[in-house]
């Protein structure tokens, strides 16, 4: 179940720009190309931990009722990072995370369809702006004029579906002013002991991140935690909805009122 990206199609990422974009368009595609049944694709790195087991992943994303899982906000203190430029087509800059839950169909359009190739093509030019990463698929996801397939009817997100609340990813940043007993990376909490206990309880799909060297006890924790779980499914054939509900992936604004 594991495939690589070709070799000549690999590139060497420089946080910031347009070459931590590049990967995700191009393992999109392979997954849209290679395969033809899959309904959404859920984008992870590899210091994320799952939140959901696969029978809760289902839920969730079946929850989701067609639309996209893409956190947005306005641009705010990040509007340098657009050096004023505008976009074609008539689109508003929306800032968030590039990690969430892309239906099939709105993916194929961001990567590969010619309606948006205006947007897609500045957004990969070289340095043109920074962290294209950020702005590409809230973007994509949140102008409803544009008409891709699950965009939101309503932009930005709601602030209590962003941050801490966005579904997509737990994430602990410095500017939350949380605990954070381990150390950060990149303004970014790296997970501990003091998280377990938390992370056993959040409805997100994943979180980030965990590193080796950090309190890597917490780690084995959640691991037994999620095999626990998972076993359990197994014997009875089903999630257990005591632990989790998947309403609130349901109601969200998006999954209530988009294309």
């Amino acid at each position: 179940n594991v495939q690589l990206v070709p070799h000549e199609e690999r590139v060497a990422v420089h946080w910031g720009y347009e070459s931590v974009l590049i990967p995700q368009i191009t393992c999109a595609k392979q997954a849209l190309m290679n395969h033809a049944t899959w309904k959404y694709l859920v984008n992870l790195v590899g210091q994320d931990f799952p939140l959901r087991t696969n029978m809760e992943l289902v839920a969730a994303l079946k929850a989701l009722n067609g639309s996209n899982l893409v956190e947005s906000v306005e641009l705010g203190r990040f509007a340098w990072r657009t050096y004023k430029r505008l976009l074609p087509l008539g689109t508003t800059w929306y800032i968030g995370s590039i990690y969430g839950a892309f239906r099939r169909e709105f993916l194929h359009e961001a990567v590969m369809g010619t309606a948006v190739r205006p947007i897609r093509y500045l957004m990969l030019k070289p340095k043109y702006i920074r962290h294209p990463d950020e702005f590409y698929f809230p973007t994509l996801a949140y102008n409803s004029h544009l008409h891709l397939p699950g965009a939101c009817l309503h932009s930005p997100a709601p602030e209590s579906e962003v941050g801490l609340n966005y579904l997509a990813k737990f994430v602990i940043w410095r500017s939350y002013n949380m605990t954070c007993a381990t150390n950060y990376v990149r303004n970014v909490c790296i997970l501990g002991m003091d998280q377990v206990a938390l992370l056993q309880t959040v409805p997100h799909i994943s979180a980030n991140k965990f590193h080796a060297d950090y309190q890597p006890e917490a780690y084995d924790a959640m691991e037994q935690w999620y095999f626990q779980r998972v076993a359990a499914e197994v014997k009875s054939g089903s999630y257990n909805r005591c632990s989790f509900d998947p309403n609130i992936y349901a109601e969200r604004l998006c999954s209530r009122y988009h294309i």
